[in-house]
């Protein structure tokens, strides 16, 4: 003690000496004594006496020099320091350095209190650094420690003080140096060739740590690969945690990709099925679909089952992104069938990007093992006959309908009369038509009138007579239908027919009248017209107007505009002007003597006003 006493006056009698020295500090002086008695008790200061309690007076001139800002050089903070960590001093002495040392962000002050001899001292700062007292310099001093008693080997103390970090603070921190990190790196990878199941407890929390760092990630993930190849197995919550740190970084996509890769690939036997959740459940939060696609193909090259709500999202992601190829692989690999809606979905994805080979092994492998008579599933079996009708796959039709139980439904009813029609076969849509009213099916009058409409014009005979067959049932729209394709065809027994069953020509509506007037010629229509006086409209002026000017009927054209303007309904000008200037050289003296008195200007795109 007496050692510790007589070095610690003569410290603090070289700082007075310095200080003394010193101009800017006046109010110091250098004061010797000369007896024996007050050599131990030497005084430096004015009115501040030495005692003999060594740890009361190191603190007190501690006090002294805060109090007027006297700065030690590092010799002297060492020998200070080394003076005051022997002395026995109280904790609560050793706790006031250390807050005025993080107050001021002094790094000598709080490196020195942590590389004393004394752990419990060193613990305590952590506990100030961490917890009470975070500061970013004090972190990276603690963390540069941290790393320096690894690579001393002192791992006790690593593990007891690695304890008081604050990962999310720790993650968030952006002035922690990587310089830092990697000093602590070091002294862990030397401790992984002795003990790997210690390491890997530090391993998890410096990962988690340096998520963010992309440098320093990798590092930390070679540093795995050597445990692994130790023979240590990961237990899954450290998985689950790293690929969170991974996904939720501010890493590139590329980045998080090739460390996924990596992770997977560690783990390539020992993955447990909670951890294989985390990274699909983070995956369908946060993952792009290329990471997602690369997450699969990882996990399925190792026979890794993976949630089906995850594969069904995925290929779900791969029909929206029209990479059909990579859903049907996905769906071809998945051990019971999905719900119907992805079924559905992927046979829609195959069948616009024209996978047709990958539809029928689609349907001949997965779909012919359900109930298709299920009402549940009838929306798959409506999809394939929609591709089917699309690509006029009749093959593929027939091989559905083999498993489907008679009466079909209206919907596959339907579909079927749509396939033989988009293949031309009006025949065989005839019979479906036929077996539909045997099964008590009522068709559509709108599919009715279609096979109506090609029968007409494939076989007119067959057409006819189907015609006479459905008459009790036709609608209007099938009577109107009928006597427009008869019009087309020049079948004017099947128009006389229609019209008789319309009412004649003078009560049947306009829109049969319209129907009726388009094989006519410019004239005869007229005529029809002005026999139907009253019962005229827009639509039926435009026919006139047609076919007047494919007629090159510049009067017809004329009088159709008048009667047009005199019903009040203005014809634009690329309906009759332009045409009538085209012809301009066919217009004889008297038009244009009346276009001159009554024409106004014209123009391209305007209106009509007067003729």
């Amino acid at each position: 003690m007496s050692y510790l006493r007589n070095e610690s006056m003569l410290f603090c009698c070289r700082i007075s000496a310095r200080l003394a020295r010193d101009p800017t500090i006046p109010q110091f002086r250098y004061r010797p004594y000369t007896t024996k008695q007050e050599s131990t008790a030497l005084v430096v200061v004015p009115n501040q006496v030495l005692t003999q309690r060594t740890p009361s007076f190191l603190l007190s001139k501690y006090r002294y020099f805060r109090k007027e800002k006297i700065v030690f050089t590092t010799e002297e903070w060492d020998e200070y320091l080394t003076l005051f960590l022997h002395s026995a001093s109280p904790l609560g002495s050793f706790h006031e350095i250390l807050n005025d040392a993080l107050k001021q962000d002094n790094h000598d002050l709080l490196w020195w209190l942590l590389v004393s001899n004394r752990s419990e001292d060193a613990y305590a700062i952590f506990n100030r650094i961490f917890q009470q007292a975070f500061r970013p310099f004090a972190l990276r001093t603690g963390i540069i420690y941290i790393g320096k008693l690894a690579e001393k080997g002192d791992y006790p103390r690593v593990f007891r003080l690695f304890r008081l970090f604050s990962i999310p603070r720790l993650i968030s921190n952006r002035f922690v140096s990587q310089h830092s990190f990697t000093s602590l790196l070091d002294g862990l990878d030397k401790l992984i060739a002795t003990e790997p199941k210690h390491a890997v407890e530090q391993l998890l929390q410096i990962l988690l740590i340096l998520g963010v760092k992309e440098d320093l990630v990798e590092n930390g993930l070679l540093m795995i690969r050597k445990s692994v190849d130790q023979g240590y197995h990961y237990p899954s919550h450290f998985i689950n945690r790293l690929i969170d740190a991974v996904l939720h970084s501010k890493l590139p996509m590329d980045k998080q990709i090739d460390y996924l890769v990596k992770i997977t690939y560690f783990h390539e036997l020992h993955l447990s099925p909670t951890t294989v959740d985390s990274l699909c459940r983070n995956l369908a939060l946060d993952g792009s679909l290329r990471l997602k696609n690369l997450a699969y193909n990882h996990l399925q090259k190792h026979n890794i089952i993976m949630p089906i709500s995850f594969l069904v999202d995925l290929i779900n992601l791969n029909c929206q992104c029209m990479n059909s190829t990579t859903a049907w692989r996905i769906y071809d690999r998945l051990s019971h069938s999905p719900s119907p809606s992805v079924t559905v979905k992927l046979i829609r994805a195959l069948s616009e990007q024209n996978n047709l080979k990958d539809v029928d092994i689609l349907f001949s492998k997965h779909v012919t093992k359900l109930d298709l008579n299920d009402r549940h599933n009838q929306p798959i079996v409506h999809e394939i006959l929609e591709h089917a009708t699309r690509h006029k796959d009749i093959d593929l039709a027939s091989q559905v309908v083999k498993y489907l139980i008679k009466p079909f439904s209206r919907e596959v009813y339907t579909l079927l009369l749509a396939l033989q029609l988009s293949v031309g076969k009006t025949d065989d849509s005839v019979n479906i038509l036929s077996q539909m009213r045997e099964n008590g099916v009522q068709p559509s009058r709108r599919d009715r009138n279609i096979i109506l409409k090609s029968l007409l014009k494939e076989n007119p005979e067959k057409g006819f007579a189907m015609a006479q067959e459905m008459s009790g049932i036709l609608t209007y729209g099938g009577w109107c239908s009928i006597l427009n394709t008869a019009s087309e065809i020049q079948r004017q027994d099947i128009v006389d027919w229609a019209i008789s069953h319309l009412g004649g020509r003078e009560t049947m509506t306009i829109t049969a009248f319209n129907i009726l007037l388009k094989p006519l010629s410019f004239e005869a229509a007229r005529s029809q017209t002005w026999k139907r006086c009253g019962k005229i409209n827009y639509i039926t002026l435009r026919i006139l107007l047609h076919k007047a000017k494919s007629e090159n009927n510049v009067p017809g054209v004329l009088w159709t505009v008048n009667e047009m303007k005199r019903y009040g309904w203005r014809p634009s000008g690329g309906e009759a002007i332009e045409w009538v200037k085209e012809r301009a050289q066919q217009w004889n003296d008297n038009f244009e003597k009346a276009s001159q008195n009554k024409k106004k200007k014209l123009a391209p795109g305007l209106w009509i006003y007067d003729l």
